[in-house]
């Protein structure tokens, strides 16, 4: 491996940056009379994303399998059913649509978003509420989600893939963009996943002499997902770099 800027010929790459991604969520409800239909009661409740579920996120952007959300789970006093969803990607937020009502007395105190695996750990977000229902009343619950902190397409790109929906905006990350002396390139990439945390990485050593810089990732369907600025390296004559790119889904 050859040096950067003077580094030492066995230092294996340069990390470009760490960037954290900030998930928000709402569960948003709706009471209305079973017969009538009249909304009784409308309100939002503020989501949590379990460790389970940031390290799916992680492995959805980058290829590596991962589960995204396909079901609602609901919990009923002490008993817990399952909710089909719609999902959709509207402005770069994920909307999560249960599909049919909740019905029959007794409290809603939990509502979350899974995937295909069943279990009580296998959740993505766990929301804590108190919804009490009558014998004259239904429940329609949805949940919506959106990420801040990433430039270009990444922020609808991590929500489509989240939701498995949204077009173009539901594909991986597959190559390493960068300018070399000022001309646009790409290279195919190489990802991994450790919890919450998604590597991204050149495939291959680039070679070429010349200043490399404004290093980013795009995703398959050819959007960029994200670009850092205020990075210049420099590869002279037999040497080789290795660019590693960091996101954090917190």
């Amino acid at each position: 491996m050859a040096s950067l800027y003077g580094l030492e010929a066995e230092i294996p790459g340069v990390y470009i940056s760490k960037n954290t991604i900030n998930i928000q969520g709402f569960l948003f409800y709706t009471i209305r009379d079973k017969h009538s239909k009249e909304v009784l009661e409308k309100g939002s409740i503020h989501n949590t994303f379990t460790s389970w579920g940031k390290e799916q996120i992680a492995k959805l952007c980058g290829g590596l399998g991962g589960y995204p959300i396909s079901s609602l789970r609901v919990r009923k006093d002490t008993s817990w059913t399952t909710m089909s969803v719609s999902n959709s990607l509207s402005g770069g937020t994920l909307i999560v649509d249960g599909q049919g009502t909740i019905s029959g007395p007794g409290t809603v105190n939990c509502v979350c978003c899974a995937g295909t695996p069943t279990g009580s750990s296998e959740i993505h977000n766990s929301i804590d509420c108190t919804i009490v229902l009558s014998s004259d009343m239904e429940l329609d619950v949805d949940v919506k989600i959106w990420f801040t902190g990433l430039n270009n397409d990444g922020n609808a790109i991590t929500a489509g893939r989240l939701g498995n929906t949204g077009g173009n905006y539901n594909s991986p990350i597959g190559s390493v963009s960068y300018e070399l002396d000022g001309v646009a390139e790409t290279v195919a990439s190489q990802n991994t996943a450790n919890g919450n945390t998604l590597t991204v990485s050149n495939l291959n050593a680039l070679t070429a002499s010349g200043s490399y810089t404004v290093f980013g990732a795009v995703v398959n369907s050819g959007l960029k997902y994200h670009q850092f600025s205020g990075h210049t390296i420099y590869v002279g004559p037999n040497q080789e770099l290795y660019v590693y790119q960091e996101y954090v889904f917190s």
